[in-house]
């Protein structure tokens, strides 16, 4: 029986190794691509856009409302609110309601004001916690504790907070620098010469904007020790990504989804565009983890695998003690 036990142990572990070596052999590109594939990025995207698209409004209007609060009457709210429903495509044609609504709860106080704090906070920690649940797969770690788990995304959605006005700045700076140096008379001599610059003006603000964006969220969501140099990479290609598919979207939806109306029509753009946006997000983050924290790829997808390490763990139990519908016996 222990001779049996031993032989069981010694082969398990030479499978282990074979497939440690087989990882090693990859190349890095190869090793990226299997890991996103094994890892269910795909999928993982797909619940990440279901919970964008399902808290979406709440977490707009209780962010708007804490924005009203801060900035009362000031001149920049209008381009902060416009900056923040540019954030949730689904809102852009509800601009003047949000604005109002923005400006009465601004100026609430009480009970009203108590909730709208309440809810950005409930709300926008519950989508944190699914990122974090998302990247920790993606990383190799576990989740934190749940108390813990919450207090990060609270912290991460105040931070999110706190840098709308940043990056507004920041997207708003390029163009204006861009619009002075545009005026410049040997520029406006070239054919276009304003134009481009104006151009590039705003790629490069939203481009920073973005940046910031993801780099908050590579570098703080996940439950492991992340810096900024093992995050930036993944930051910058989301960030480029993003732009190119803001830039082509439209073209996109007009060409596949010209006849599409209604609300049937809006929810599928909606989907579509959650959807990309997450596949962005935890493209990025694989970028990290395969390039930049040498995180290797499982030998097989993630359902397999689980039932795999659930079965090794399982197989020394006795019969009366495991489910009948669980097979313990550990799969290829």
């Amino acid at each position: 029986m222990a001779g049996n036990m031993q032989k069981t142990d010694k082969t398990d572990s030479n499978l282990s190794q074979n497939r440690h070596s087989m990882a090693d052999d990859m190349k890095p590109v190869q090793a990226f691509v299997t890991k996103t594939i094994n890892d269910w990025v795909p999928n993982l995207a797909g619940v990440l856009a279901y919970n964008l698209v399902m808290l979406m409004v709440p977490i707009s209007l209780a962010l708007l409302a804490l924005l009203g609060a801060v900035l009362g009457q000031s001149s920049i709210r209008p381009t902060v609110i416009k900056q923040v429903t540019s954030l949730f495509p689904g809102l852009a044609g509800q601009q003047n309601a949000l604005d109002l609504a923005s400006q009465q709860l601004g100026q609430s106080s009480g009970i009203l004001g108590v909730l709208a704090v309440v809810s950005a906070i409930f709300f926008g920690s519950l989508l944190f916690v699914v990122i974090e649940g998302c990247l920790d797969i993606i990383y190799r770690v576990r989740p934190r504790p749940l108390v813990r788990q919450f207090l990060v995304a609270i912290g991460v959605f105040i931070i999110f907070i706190i840098l709308i006005p940043l990056m507004v700045f920041a997207s708003a700076a390029p163009s204006i620098l861009f619009s002075n140096l545009a005026n410049l008379p040997f520029l406006k001599s070239i054919p276009g010469g304003s134009f481009v610059l104006i151009s590039l003006g705003g790629i490069l603000g939203a481009l920073i904007a973005a940046f910031l964006l993801f780099e908050v969220i590579y570098l703080i969501v996940p439950n492991q020790k992340i810096t900024f140099r093992t995050s930036w990479p993944g930051a910058v290609c989301a960030a480029i990504a993003t732009e190119i598919v803001l830039t082509l979207f439209p073209l996109i939806i007009r060409l596949l989804f010209g006849s599409y109306a209604g609300p049937i029509g809006f929810a599928v753009i909606l989907l579509l565009f959650f959807y990309i946006f997450s596949m962005i997000l935890l493209l990025g983050a694989e970028v990290n983890a395969s390039f930049f924290e040498g995180v290797r790829p499982i030998p097989n997808d993630l359902v397999t695998f689980l039932s795999t390490m659930a079965g090794k763990l399982n197989k020394d139990l006795p019969e009366v003690e495991a489910p009948a519908h669980v097979d313990t016996k550990p799969t290829d």
